[in-house]
This record gives C-alpha cells, structure tokens and sequence, in this order.
C-alpha cells in the first residue's frame, strides 16, 4: 500500500483498508528523537506494527513518523504528520469484498483508491434512480388498478 496520499477521503480510505479490519494491533517504539528548530516542536519516531485481521491474516511493517507541533493562539497544534510506512508484510486476503483494493493487494499490484468506470460502478450510481422508477413503477400500477376498479 506504499505511495503518497492526499487528502482526508483517501487517507480515510488508506487507514481502513490497512488498519480498520485489526481485530489486534500492537506498535513497539524502536527509536525516538524529539528536538526544537525555532518555533515548531518536531518528534520522530520509527515503530514496529504488528497485528491480526481476518481479512489479512497476521501483519507486521515498520513505520517511521514525524510530527512537528507549534504553537497557534497559545495552544500547540499538529502542523505536520507523517507516517511512512516502511515495510508492510501480510498473510493472506480474505475472499471477495466490497472493497476491489483487496484484489489489487492480493495480485501484488498498486492499490488503486479512485473509483474505475466498470459495471459495478455503474450500479452503485444507478441505484438510487432503480429504486426511484421501481416506485414509480408500483404506483403506476397501483393507480391503474383503482382507476379500473372504478370503472367495474
């Protein structure tokens, strides 16, 4: 899962596709520094992850942090965060999920995190409009029904 990730949405995506699942998670600090450069605090940090999911089976990677923290209106701040995921190893996938990243993990390709135009695309955007004209659909018949029960 290693590249560069912008934006909250794909981060979010990021954390839950990796972490989200861990039934079991455990991280052991290997180093630590902390240090000042003018007004911003910055730490960094390497820690050993480890873990259990059922979906990746037992899991294990380095990752390497950095923080750096300043100081806004008198209250310290997360100015930057960083964490670069080193080393990533895991068991297994689980079967098929609603989540086709698995699929791409499993075959040792890049996880691809924006959506690609295939059927099941399509059905995910068209659903509200199916179960619209499936109403639609009801209440037609429904009215048709009255109108020749009317008639009778």
């Amino acid at each position: 899962m290693g590249g560069t990730y912008r934006g909250e949405g794909n981060i979010r995506i990021l954390y839950i596709a990796a972490l989200g699942t861990a039934k079991t998670l455990e991280f052991k600090e290997l180093s630590y520094q902390q240090r000042i450069e003018g007004n911003t605090g910055i730490i960094e940090s390497e820690q050993e992850m480890s873990g259990s999911s059922d979906i990746l089976g037992t899991f294990q990677g380095k990752v390497k942090m950095l923080l750096k923290i300043g100081l806004v209106n008198n209250r310290p701040v997360v100015l930057e965060e960083n964490w670069d995921f080193v080393e990533f190893n895991y068991e297994k996938t689980g079967g098929a999920t609603t989540f086709p990243q698995w699929a791409d993990i499993k075959a040792g390709r890049p996880v691809v995190l924006e959506p690609s135009r295939n059927f099941k695309d399509l059905a995910w955007f068209l659903s509200d409009y199916f179960a619209l004209s499936v109403f639609a659909a009801v209440a037609a018949v429904s009215v048709m029904a009255v109108m020749a029960a009317r008639r009778r």
